[in-house]
């Protein structure tokens, strides 16, 4: 599977349909997948692809998101995991004469029903729906008078304390490059003082109560943080307590501004589309920023994509094969009750999740620095994906998380035409391969009709005309 899996963009649907062909003619004798006790089964047929196509997904860092893949990435992952898809779900003749036509159509449903059942992706990303208390009068008069705290004295002090924290920001920025421009190393100690406070003051617009559990991170070689992701406040809920160094794509505009002119002084690595071709270059980045000790640590999440902090995607082994390096948990869990956390960027801007943050109560969350973790430690074949497995266990016990063994890369995929043709022609394979096995059977059993002799009375072998009576 993973040598038709690297073949060019220009295979059409005919080489995925004559795949699933044949492996319909290999496995005509497996009659499993189709049958209603696969709904008992742990993973659906759906996660088994996801499972099945995600091995071939290489992702050296752990955080590149869906859109910083480039198109030529990006539709190798759709050829393989719709091979991997059509693969599982694949629809067996029934060879049963009881129920000739009966059964047919149960795998597709069992197919529908099962992901429906066992969707354990989708609830990922769904935002915590709050039942609504206040349907009467005293409850209601409560209610109103929060809406009018949040909306009307809040919401307007926590903008102007951004706005007044980002202006402050900016000008000691511009006074410490000019002041320590002779000095490097000074300018960058104090620039990365400025972001801690800077992060500090986001923090404090949200009202934020962020309690830390364990020993705070400091700078040391061959350390990376590693942490589950519900949205972009994670980093400046760890950013205020020590700097951080980050993975990630390198943007445009102001944002790419920011990277490049503000965030340089933390040692991030920031990659382009052309550096996910040649993934031993931002291989060779993490090395040598783990290889210096003077350097902030090494912040990753390995989700790749925002959780909405009840469960825990599947982590990227990238950031798992380092070698000699120590592996940092980091689990953050945040209470619902005040504010939810949660950015689903499909869904809203950054922006916009701001502003639902600022008119919420408060900003409540518990952040557990675990202890250290090493490749190998308890088990010295232990492979890179168990040790990601391993340090995601530990995350999901801390905060509360319940894991799920799924990409996060699949959140932005949907399926393709050429998929869906594939699909229905190996349903039309299936119907005529049952159509012409009933035809020969019912052939077979048929005895041969004896032509009749003219010899013989009309009642031996051949019928009496009936005559029309008016």
């Amino acid at each position: 599977m993973r040598a038709e899996a690297h073949r060019g963009r220009g295979a059409a649907a005919d080489p995925l349909s004559r795949r699933s062909s044949a492996h319909l003619q290999r496995d005509d004798s497996r009659g499993d997948l189709g049958s209603a006790a696969s709904l008992t089964r742990s993973k659906t047929r759906t996660a088994a692809a996801l499972l099945r196509a995600t091995e071939s997904l290489t992702d050296l860092t752990g955080v590149v998101r869906g859109e910083g893949v480039a198109a030529a990435e990006r539709e190798g992952v759709q050829e393989r995991f719709e091979r991997a898809l059509m693969e599982s779900l694949l629809v067996e003749r029934d060879t049963d004469k009881a129920l000739p036509r009966l059964v047919m159509p149960l795998p597709l449903l069992s197919e529908a029903v099962e992901d429906i059942v066992q969707d354990d992706f989708t609830r990922c990303f769904q935002r915590t729906k709050v039942p609504a208390w206040n349907w009467n009068a005293y409850l209601f008069v409560g209610w109103l008078v929060g809406v009018v705290l949040r909306y009307g004295i809040l919401f307007p002090l926590r903008v102007l304390c951004i706005l007044v924290g980002s202006v402050a920001f900016g000008a000691a920025m511009m006074v410490t490059r000019l002041v320590a421009r002779h000095n490097p190393q000074r300018r960058q100690r104090l620039e990365r003082h400025l972001i801690v406070l800077y992060s500090a003051c986001w923090i404090m617009s949200t009202s934020g109560v962020i309690a830390y559990h364990g020993k705070r991170p400091r700078m040391r070689p061959h350390a990376i943080y590693v942490a589950n992701h519900s949205s972009l406040i994670d980093l400046l809920v760890l950013q205020q307590l020590c700097a951080f160094a980050t993975v990630g794509q390198l943007h445009g505009g102001l944002i790419g501004l920011v990277q490049q002119h503000v965030l340089d002084c933390l040692g991030c690595i920031w990659f382009s589309r052309d550096d996910l071709r040649d993934r031993h270059l931002v291989r060779r980045r993490i090395e040598q920023h783990l290889a210096q000790s003077d350097v902030p640590p090494l912040l990753i999440f390995p989700e790749g994509t925002c959780v909405n902090n009840e469960y825990c995607l599947m982590f990227k082994k990238g950031a798992f094969e380092i070698p000699g390096a120590v592996v940092y948990p980091v689990a953050i869990k945040y209470h619902k009750l005040f504010a939810d956390a949660f950015w689903n960027s499909q869904e809203e801007s950054f922006a916009w999740h701001m502003v639902r943050i600022w008119t919420s109560w408060a900003l409540v969350a518990d952040v557990f620095f675990l202890d250290p973790m090493v490749q190998g430690e308890l088990d010295a074949q232990e492979t890179p994906t168990e040790f990601a497995a391993r340090v995601k266990q530990a995350i999901c016990e801390a905060a509360g998380l319940k894991p799920v063994e799924i990409d996060g890369y699949y959140k932005r995929m949907q399926a393709s035409d050429k998929y869906i043709k594939a699909r229905r022609r190996q349903l039309a394979d299936v119907l005529l391969q049952s159509l012409e096995a009933d035809r020969a059977a019912a052939a077979a059993e048929r005895p041969a009709a004896s032509e009749p002799s003219w010899t013989d009375s009309p009642g031996d072998g051949v019928k009496r005309s009936r005559t029309t009576r008016f």
